[in-house]
């Protein structure tokens, strides 16, 4: 089975066409198989595929690692307030609310 489109969806520069490929010619079913492929090499190898395409994949890779971390509220809580205190008050907006999870 090759990887799931829905683990790949936000890394920009793989695609279900890339991902066919990779599965096809490299039987890589997961994001860490990937990984390992473009460290010793096999992706810059084949056929439309360069040294270029294997280095961003990897830098793609490592974005999406560092970005799936979440924040204590107490370290954002600040930087928020600035922002909604920037907002009411020198932007122009009326009300701001802040929403999500960290």
């Amino acid at each position: 089975m090759p990887i799931r489109i829905s683990e790949v969806s936000n890394m920009r520069g793989i695609g279900p066409k890339t991902i066919k490929v990779l599965y096809e010619k490299l039987k890589i079913t997961s994001i860490d198989e990937l990984e390992k492929a473009a460290v010793e090499g096999r992706i810059a190898v084949l056929k439309g595929f360069s040294g270029v395409k294997e280095k961003n994949i990897l830098k793609v890779i490592q974005l999406s690692k560092q970005q799936t971390g979440r924040y204590l509220l107490g370290d954002v809580y600040p930087i928020i307030k600035k922002i909604e205190s920037r907002l009411t008050n020198e932007g122009g907006v009326i009300h701001c609310a802040v929403v999500g999870s960290f």
